[in-house]
């Protein structure tokens, strides 16, 4: 396993850069994904590419997957590691220098490495291992810390292209700025595309049990009753991170709470009593 900081670099070719308007068009759907594997084959010939997000205190979770061959095949493999493996990878294994992520790192893993790490049978178990999980045979994975999270995007080789070389790993590193920016946009879009129209539902509901709470205090709670994480919150409100943040506080201590699951609860209570008053309406008529 091979550990090294991510240099700015300035490549001839960098079909990333190139297409930059048309992925950034495209965030949020899965048009995205498309668009971004497609340049990703044309700059690195990658047969898999995954991207994974991780908060304190929470599993990892899957921000895209796409792959050659097999459709979801990716998406799927991914979903089981997050879910059951995270711990076991190579990379999760090693204590990396103080700061090396606010900077970022590229940590190459070869057919060694991988060969090593048997979890990934299991990931393949729904497929075909001779025909997927074997063939690929080295990966690149780009860590960095964003904001309250860390970021990983992972890029694989097939053993019919073999394994990546220098003029990969410095087209990769100079792309790397615009891919974690790319990446986490899309997945918060996604998410607030997802979940908008609950996010209005909460809003009313809020607003039934907390009446005191400002519009933006009632749209931060909202999101965070749908499962939004705070970075999402700011994407879909369009305000820093640090003044969602700011708003959590506020509401939580004029709700006299202190986590999701005790605003869910006003939530649900304000939802039941609106169904009582809504069916008590009906039976007077």
């Amino acid at each position: 396993m091979d550990i090294r900081p991510l240099r700015k670099a300035a490549p001839r070719h960098d079909p990333f850069r190139n297409d930059a308007a048309m992925l950034i068009d495209t965030m949020g759907t899965r048009d995205f994904e498309t668009n971004l594997f497609r340049l990703t084959w044309e700059a690195l010939r990658c047969e898999h590419l995954s991207a994974f997000a991780l908060s304190e205190a929470e599993q990892p979770r899957l921000l895209l997957g796409m792959n050659t061959g097999a459709p979801d095949l990716a998406r799927h493999v991914g979903t089981i590691y997050a879910q059951r493996y995270w711990h076991m990878d190579p990379i999760n294994q090693v204590t990396l220098p103080s700061g090396a992520l606010s900077e970022g790192i590229v940590v190459r893993l070869t057919e060694e490495d991988l060969s090593r790490s048997p979890y990934r049978r299991d990931c393949y178990s729904a497929h075909d291992w001779a025909s997927s999980g074997a063939k690929l045979v080295e990966r690149l994975s780009m860590v960095k810390r964003q904001d309250n999270e860390i970021v990983r995007i992972n890029f694989y080789r097939h053993c019919d292209v073999g394994p990546f070389d220098s003029t990969d790993l410095e087209r990769l590193a100079g792309s790397a700025d615009l891919l974690f920016a790319l990446v986490a946009k899309h997945a918060a879009l996604r998410v607030v595309l997802q979940t908008t129209g609950d996010c209005q539902t909460y809003e009313k509901l809020l607003r039934l049990v907390a009446p005191s709470l400002s519009p933006r205090e009632l749209e931060v709670c909202a999101g965070i009753a749908v499962g939004m994480t705070s970075e999402a919150i700011a994407s879909k409100l369009g305000i820093r991170l640090n003044t969602i943040l700011t708003y959590r506080k506020r509401a939580y201590a004029r709700l006299n709470i202190s986590s999701q699951l005790e605003l869910l609860r006003l939530v649900f209570s304000a939802l039941t009593n609106s169904r009582l008053q809504a069916e008590a309406g009906m039976t007077r008529q």
